[in-house]
């Protein structure tokens, strides 16, 4: 009986334990992937708003130099 007792402990921790590392490993994962898709978002924002701020100088330039030149 001791035996089988005994068993059945082991048996349940090692369910237990296997069940809280793969809800560990889903919680990491879950949380890397938000952080991945925000940062992107946020780089894709930035990214664009260099963008459009380049677009603006660059076109603000032209303007003052055809001036400049008539």
């Amino acid at each position: 009986m001791l035996i089988i007792n005994v068993v059945v402990v082991v048996v349940v921790v090692v369910v237990v334990v296997v069940v809280v590392v793969v809800v560990v490993v889903v919680v990491v994962v879950v949380v890397v992937v938000v952080v991945v898709v925000v940062v992107g978002l946020a780089v894709k924002v930035v990214i664009g708003k260099i963008i459009t701020l380049i677009k603006t100088t660059t076109t603000a330039t032209r303007q003052q130099q055809e001036q400049q030149q008539q």
